[in-house]
């Protein structure tokens, strides 16, 4: 019995000593952010101007949300939902930057390590990338 209580114990300080890796965490963007973030997200009919800051992950704009991205450095992708609107300018995006039925996607001197492409868009503008 102490030997099955000293072999549950050092379990247990094993797990807490060296506890499994973090998931990346989500930094929701309402109005304007600059800094280092692991995943950035615009929450559903909200505003975000996100400049100068570096992302670990992705950067996801909800529906109906609106992004306005320069600048950045974004490891992952840069993903407009549907009905989301997203312009982007002079960011460095390692993955894609993809649209799925948004609004409109704008792309204008971003470096794209991925692919660009949006589908299903519904609004009254255009996706473009130049």
């Amino acid at each position: 019995m102490a030997k099955k209580l000293l072999g549950c114990a050092l379990v247990l300080a094993a797990l807490v000593a060296f506890p499994s890796s973090a998931s990346a965490e989500d930094t929701r963007c309402v109005g304007a952010l600059i800094g280092t973030f692991d995943n950035v997200v615009v929450p559903k009919n909200a505003e975000c101007i996100l400049f100068a800051s570096i992302v670990r992950g992705n950067v996801k704009a909800l529906r109906g949300s609106s992004l306005s991205a320069s600048s950045n450095q974004i490891a992952g992708n840069l993903e407009a939902l549907r009905g989301s609107s997203v312009f982007s300018s002079g960011n460095q995006i390692a993955g894609n930057l993809e649209g799925e039925a948004p609004r409109w996607v704008g792309s204008l001197g971003d470096r794209i390590g991925g692919n660009f492409a949006v589908t299903g868009a519904t609004g009254p503008g255009f996706s473009f990338q130049a």
